[in-house]
C-alpha cells in the first residue's frame, strides 16, 4: 500500500457574502465526496476550514442542515466567530482560519470563498509538499491575471506560517491589499522558495470587481479605492522587508483570539456549537462544553 500523502487544509473564510460561499462550497465539498468514493482520493488526506465571521446565524443554519455528514466525516470544518469583527480585515480573518486548521494539517492553503478547488489539484499539492525541498517552498497556484481573484491561491507548510508570523496585520498595513504578496515576499526573505503553479481557466472562481471585494472594509480616510489600498500595503511592506521586519505578528498568535471561535460539530448524528474552538483536539473527542443546535436538527 502506497503511504499517505500530507494532510492538506483548505481555509476559507467570510463575512457578509454568504451568496458567494452557497455557490462555491457546495460543489467543492462534492468533488471531493465524490473522488474519495471512487477510491481515486486513497493517498489524498484533506479538509476544508470555513470561519463565518457574520454576526447572525443563517450561514450557520445553512451549513448545519446541508452538511451534517461533511461536519461528522470531518471533511468540513465549519467555525463561528460572530462579533469578533465589525469590518473585513483580510489578514486577521484569514490567519483566523489557517489558526484554527489545527495541528492536523501539514500544508495550509488559502481558499478564498468565492474559488474552487478540485481534487486533482489536490493531489498533485499533495504529492509535492510530501517532498523533502517542499519543507522550502511556498505555492501560488494563480491563473496570472489581477483582476480574476485568483491572487490569493498561496500555500504553505504549516512550520513555514507560523515560521512568517502568517498575514501582517501589523507593520502599517490595513484592512486589505497585497496582503497575499506580502507574505510571499517575506518568505522569500526568510529563504523560501516560491514556486508558481498555473491556474487553468477551468479552476477560476467566481467573478467579483475590485469594489465588491473592499465593500466592508474600514477604509481609511486618505484612500478611496481598492488600487489606493493596494499601493498603500505594498509601500508599507516594501518599507518591512528592506527593514528586515520579516515576521509578522511577533509576539502573539494571529488572528482572533481562539476562545472567541466556535467550531459546530456532530457527536452521535446530533449537531452542536462548542463554547470554543479546540483546534487542537482531534475529531470525535467531546470539547469542554457543548449546546445543541435545535434549528439546525435534521
Amino acid at each position: 500500500m502506497c503511504d499517505p500523502f500530507v494532510t492538506i487544509a483548505f481555509c476559507t473564510t467570510t463575512f457578509r457574502r454568504n451568496y458567494q460561499i452557497q455557490e462555491t462550497l457546495p460543489r467543492n465539498l462534492q468533488r471531493f465526496r465524490r473522488w474519495f468514493d471512487t477510491g481515486e482520493g486513497r493517498r489524498l488526506s484533506v479538509y476544508f476550514v470555513v470561519v463565518d465571521f457574520n454576526p447572525d446565524d443563517e450561514l450557520k443554519n445553512w451549513v448545519c442542515g446541508e452538511f451534517a455528514e461533511d461536519l461528522a466525516s470531518g471533511l468540513l470544518r465549519y467555525f463561528h466567530a460572530p462579533h469578533t469583527i465589525t469590518h473585513w480585515h483580510a489578514a486577521l480573518c484569514k490567519n483566523t482560519a489557517h489558526v484554527a486548521a489545527g495541528d492536523e494539517a501539514d500544508v495550509l492553503m488559502n481558499l478564498d470563498n468565492d474559488q474552487f478547488m478540485f481534487p486533482q489539484k489536490a493531489h498533485a499539492m499533495g504529492e509535492f509538499f510530501s517532498t523533502a525541498a517542499a519543507s522550502m517552498a511556498v505555492v501560488h497556484d494563480w491563473s496570472g491575471d489581477l483582476n480574476d481573484g485568483t491572487f490569493g491561491r498561496v500555500s504553505l507548510t504549516r512550520k513555514a506560517f507560523f515560521h512568517c508570523g502568517g498575514y501582517a496585520e501589523d507593520g502599517g498595513l490595513v484592512c486589505c491589499g497585497a496582503e497575499d504578496r506580502d507574505i510571499m515576499d517575506r518568505c522569500t526573505a526568510l529563504g523560501y522558495g516560491v514556486m508558481r503553479w498555473v491556474l487553468s481557466p477551468s479552476e477560476v472562481g467566481l467573478q467579483n470587481t475590485k469594489q465588491e471585494g473592499i465593500r466592508h472594509v474600514d477604509m481609511p480616510p486618505s484612500l478611496g479605492s481598492f488600487e489606493e489600498l493596494d499601493e498603500y500595503n505594498q509601500a508599507r511592506s516594501r518599507e518591512n522587508i528592506a527593514n528586515r521586519r520579516w515576521v509578522a505578528n511577533v509576539g502573539r498568535t494571529p488572528g482572533v483570539e481562539m476562545a472567541r471561535v466556535k467550531r459546530v460539530r456532530t457527536y452521535g448524528g446530533e449537531l452542536y456549537d462548542t463554547a470554543q474552538c479546540t483546534n487542537s483536539s482531534s475529531p470525535g473527542t467531546s470539547p469542554r462544553e457543548i449546546h445543541p443546535i435545535e434549528s439546525a436538527q435534521k
